[in-house]
């Protein structure tokens, strides 16, 4: 078990600084110049710590008005395969003890104040510490040190009136995976300090580092307690403020005011934040409380309630000089190429709720969002989900598998109820289908990435639309123009909206391989049957439908009387392209071919009409046989 490491770093920079001026204060009560024991100090560091320590100050003593002692410009240098950074430095410290209390084998410190310390904390690629003291090479000799209730019962009657650091740096390489961070210009008041005894602290320090990259500035208050066996600490009113900048920041910049209580044990490896509110750039707030068990494998549990979060305005995507864009094939493929963190999600071990008042996304705004989020040995589920959105609901569960090489996805969802206008408004800039959408789909997908995802994609989703319109086509429309140009009339006037009506539109999509093949797309409409079928590309976004159009009615509504010698006939009609823009024709030669037959008809039935005509009116002049002959062949003609 290690005890986490800002607090390590700080209790050994402190324990190192009073365990000088103890021995310092030993000198004096001997009646000897301290200055003459800096070898042996120096020795004794050397033969505990494998460390060299450098005493370049002096060692000043002061018993007015109270016992004090300085030290100045002490190094305590790194161990070896580490960096050329010592350890520890330290400009200048200052401690001022009660004389009796002393005598009495009772330290009482009434200042300590530590200027210029620097801490350098370092993890090799072998993933040994430097900050291990047991040995040459920062690896722990084994050694057990005393129990807390030695260390404890050693320090009862220690005190110190307060703690002050000043313009310290503290710094942070990790060679294994090139992570680094620095900690600078850092400052740390404390008020009294005694074993068991609360005690508040304030401290403010600028960051900078890498992996991820970050800079800023921040300060921290609280009042903390340590258990008297070393092992437990509790924080009461931790307050945090910081304004970081970054690359993976929202805005690459984010404002941070948090307030929470927390409590340590080192024993049980658990770590339990409670009460906690964080505000990110006064937009939005988190409550909820978060426990870690285990710090080398963490297990965390968690209930967090968001208020509003816009994931558009926290990562904005690239500006345009126009409105919104769908992207291209090409475009859609490099996003798709993006890779799951496999090894970080196997990692995962967590439960917990996650609830959303109101949520942007990609355009779209879902409100009360719920959902219960476990993963456990590479299976992660999310189970329930359930949002309102655009006048409907949604519901769903989604799994994630990444126990073996290639991640598997499983989606089951239902949306009900769904006004699409509005939705593909917002999420596309263009509101091109408007209706009520109940969806349904089953599918699973494998691979590691998006594209790998859609190209390995199995399942069903079944569409259903009510009493809508698909805007930017009225098909009705472009029937009667192909067939005034057919027939060489003049195109009929554009007095109707742009727009196909329906009753219902159904469509069932059979996924496979990155494709979905629909093979009974049904609209109805007062006028108008549609029935066909058709293959959409999901990862090049590309569609190629085959449909026919049957007229059923045209005294009313988008049919037109211009129409009616169409009914009855299925016009072949066609629509492929990109799934944002497609094309979509009316088989002009079929519609060409139809209208002359019906011409044809037409005629050879009026002419057929006219000779019967004529020939009732003059059969009494036309011998019988003749007669006979004249309606066999006009039997033969029509």
């Amino acid at each position: 078990m290690t005890m986490p490491r800002p607090i390590k770093f700080l209790l050994l920079a402190i324990a190192l600084a009073l365990a000088l001026l103890v021995l310092g204060l030993g000198a004096l009560i001997l009646l000897v110049d301290p200055n003459d024991y800096r070898d042996d100090i120096q020795a004794l560091v050397k033969a505990r710590t494998h460390r060299e320590l450098r005493m370049e100050g002096d060692l000043r003593l002061s018993v007015f008005p109270r016992l004090s002692l300085e030290i100045g410009n002490a190094t305590l240098e790194n161990a070896p395969g580490f960096s050329s950074h010592p350890l520890l430095h330290l400009d200048q410290a200052d401690i001022e003890v009660r004389l009796w209390p002393l005598l009495r084998g009772r330290l009482q410190v009434t200042r300590l104040t530590l200027r210029g310390l620097e801490v350098n904390l370092e993890r090799n690629e072998r993933g040994q510490a430097n900050w291990q003291l047991g040995s040459e090479n920062g690896a722990a000799n084994g050694n057990p040190a005393g129990s807390g209730s030695d260390q404890a019962a050693a320090l009862a009657g220690f005190t110190i009136a307060g703690i002050k650091v000043e313009n310290a740096t503290l710094r942070w390489l990790d060679h294994g995976t090139g992570q680094s961070y620095t900690l600078d210009g850092l400052m740390l008041e404390t008020g009294p300090l005694a074993l068991g005894a609360p005690v508040d602290i304030l401290t403010r320090f600028s960051l900078a580092g890498s992996k991820p990259e970050l800079s800023g500035r921040a300060n921290i208050s609280a009042r903390l307690r340590l258990g008297t066996d070393f092992d437990t600490l509790d924080a009461e009113r931790l307050r945090l403020e910081a304004s970081l900048l970054g690359p993976d920041l929202p805005h690459q910049e984010v404002r941070i005011d948090a307030e929470s209580r927390l409590r340590v044990d080192l024993a049980a490896e658990s770590l339990r934040i409670e009460d906690l509110r964080l505000t990110m750039d006064e937009a939005t707030t988190l409550r909820g409380h978060v426990q870690i068990k285990g710090f080398d494998r963490p297990a965390l549990r968690f209930a967090a309630r968001i208020d509003r979060l816009d994931i558009d305005r926290m990562f904005p995507a690239p500006e345009t000089a126009t409105g919104p864009v769908t992207p291209t094939p090409a475009e859609a493929a490099a996003g798709g190429a993006l890779s799951l963190p496999v090894d970080t999600l196997r990692g995962l071990n967590l439960e917990g709720r996650l609830d959303i008042d109101t949520l942007k996304v990609s355009g779209l705004n879902v409100h009360t969002v719920e959902a219960s989020i476990s993963a456990h040995d590479g299976l992660i589920h999310v189970k329930p989900l359930r949002a309102r959105l655009y006048e409907g609901r949604y519901q769903g569960d989604m799994t994630l598998d990444v126990r073996r090489k290639i991640p598997v996805f499983q989606l089951r969802e239902k949306l009900e109820g769904i006004q699409t206008g509005p939705l593909l408004k917002d999420y596309l800039g263009n509101d091109l289908l408007v209706s009520r959408a109940y969806v349904e789909a089953s599918l699973k997908g494998r691979g590691a990435t998006h594209e790998a995802l859609l190209r390995g994609m199995q399942g069903t989703i079944s569409l259903d639309f009510r009493d809508g319109a698909i805007k930017g086509v009225n098909l009705a429309r472009l029937i009667r123009e192909v067939r005034a140009t057919v027939k060489g009339e003049p195109p009929p006037a554009d007095a109707q909206p742009k727009a196909t009506d329906f009753t219902e539109l159904r469509a069932t999509l059979m996924i496979a391989d990155g494709n979905a093949r629909n093979d009974d797309l049904a609209l109805d409409s007062p006028f108008l049957r549609v029935r066909g079928g058709g293959n959409l590309d999901l990862v090049r976004q590309y569609l190629d439908y085959r449909l026919r159009a049957r007229i059923v009615a045209s005294d009313t509504g988008q049919g037109g009387k211009d129409i009616e010698e169409l009914k009855g006939l299925d016009i072949p009609v066609r629509i492929k392209g990109d799934i944002a823009s497609p094309q979509i024709e009316v088989d002009r030669d079929f519609l060409a071919r139809a209208l002359t037959h019906k011409v044809k008809k037409k005629v050879r039935k009026k002419l057929k009409r006219k000779l019967e005509q004529q020939l009732r009116k003059h059969q009494d002049e036309i011998e019988p046989k003749l007669q006979q002959q004249l309606k066999d062949t006009l039997k033969q003609l029509f």
